[in-house]
Parts: structure tokens; sequence; C-alpha cells
């Protein structure tokens, strides 16, 4: 049986998407998740010189343990990465911050005519 997992999702939110899993499916802390992140680009710094050719590499996925995050390429404007950038990061910190969270998805709902 095989137990790996594959997570697609847009080329703009894979790092994200990452995140959550490590968070929700593996229980790791925010100090955890920080240190795979660190030595996840790490690894690439000390083979290549650039961080375009990171990107390359997370392009291709990135996995930890038996999970895979495999982007497709949705986006290819620079603009939609940059304008994904604040979402992403209070997303994020709204798994550590309950008010950060009540205000996210009160923005959400207001944004979608929900209230």
């Amino acid at each position: 049986m095989d137990n790996k997992i594959t997570v697609f999702c847009d080329n703009i939110r894979q790092l994200k998407v990452m995140w959550f899993a490590l968070h929700f499916w593996f229980h790791l802390s925010k100090r955890e998740i920080e240190q795979y992140f660190i030595d996840y680009a790490l690894a690439y710094y000390k083979r290549h010189f650039t961080t375009e050719q990171i990107g390359l590499e997370v392009a291709k996925g990135i996995t930890y343990n038996n999970l895979t995050i495999k982007p497709y390429p949705m986006r290819k404007k620079i603009t939609d990465a940059v304008a994904n950038q604040i979402p992403s990061t209070l997303e994020i910190n709204s798994l550590y911050d309950k008010a950060l969270d009540k205000r996210l998805i009160k923005t959400i709902k207001i944004k979608f005519g929900l209230i």
C-alpha cells in the first residue's frame, strides 16, 4: 500500500498550503514549521546561488515525510504573487492569534456579502 499523499494547489499558494498541512496534519508547532522552511531554504542555498533557482526547485513540489505539495502554474504575473503575500501571511498568523482569526473571518464575510 502506497501511503504517499500529493496535494495540488496553484503556484501562488503552495508554501501556505504546506504550512497548513504541517500545522493541521502533522501537528507541528510554529517553531518546528519555521525550522522546516529554514532548513529547506538552506539546503538549496548550499547548491544554488540565487533565489530564482530555489523558486525553480519549489515549483517541482515541496515535500515533508510522505506529503508533497505540488503546484500547477495557474498564475504567471508577479503582481499575483505580490498581492497574495499579505493575505497568506495573515492567514498563517491567524492560526496562532484568535483575535486576528476573528477579524479575518469577518473581513472575508464582508467581502463576499455575507454580512
